[in-house]
């Protein structure tokens, strides 16, 4: 029996390392062969299930999905991406090649597609983060622009957190706050609990990402805290 498993083992390993070198050969970037590499582990996987009949293919398909979602992360390009299920293919039989059809390319797809979205999105957000929007006006006195296009609160709390932490680390007592309503409940409240007073805006508050939700309490505050602190 254990001979049996080490011998399936053994394929699979086979055709995952096949899989592995014909996609090299069609990598035409650096970031094709970082990703190639990277994505050993899911090949094997993939390979596994495809080679198990009794595996349902939406358990397939998922672990398609994971594969399309790491290239992504990865930097590989599209022309990578669109030509693995067709590597994967060559290495395995004619039967079972064919539970990697069009809804497996469509999984790797969906997944290289999502991963691109959320990379977007994380680098969106950075030209909003601290020191944008936030204009010194006196030694310890700020003004602050609350402008942020995600509306997810954990994105809200990172940022008001960051925002705490990039006054007091300039010795800001009084931080004048306008913009989007949607953020200056959290940001009045993670202010304050920096030990930084809120006030009305000045006469001619900042504007967009040019400069320089609701508050939590117990041991959200604490995290918080730290963060701002640490």
């Amino acid at each position: 029996m254990e001979n049996m498993l080490g011998t399936e083992n053994d394929h699979v390993s086979q055709l995952a390392l096949a899989w592995e070198q014909k996609d090299l050969a069609v990598a035409a970037v650096s970031k094709d062969r970082d990703a190639a590499k990277e994505a050993r582990g899911l090949r094997e996987l993939v390979c596994d299930l495809v080679l198990s009949a009794a595996v349902p293919q939406r358990e397939l398909l998922t672990a398609l999905h994971a594969l399309g979602q790491l290239l992504g992360e990865k930097g590989a390009t599209p022309s990578y991406v669109s030509l693995t299920m067709d590597s994967a293919r060559a290495v395995l039989s004619e039967s079972d090649a064919e539970r990697l059809g069009p809804s497996a390319r469509a999984a790797v797809a969906e997944g290289y597609v999502a991963a691109l979205r959320e990379t977007s999105a994380r680098e969106a957000l950075v030209q909003w983060l601290p020191p944008a929007g936030i204009v010194r006006l006196s030694a310890d006195a700020f003004s602050v622009a609350a402008q942020l296009p995600s509306r997810e609160p954990d994105d809200i709390s990172e940022w008001a957190t960051r925002i705490a932490r990039h006054l007091k680390e300039r010795g800001a007592r009084t931080a004048h706050i306008d913009g989007d309503p949607d953020l200056l409940t959290e940001l009045k409240d993670t202010l304050l609990l920096a030990g930084i007073d809120v006030a009305t805006p000045p006469a001619t508050p900042p504007a967009g990402p040019q400069g320089s939700g609701s508050g939590g309490a117990g041991e959200r505050k604490k995290g918080i805290l730290s963060k701002i602190l640490g």
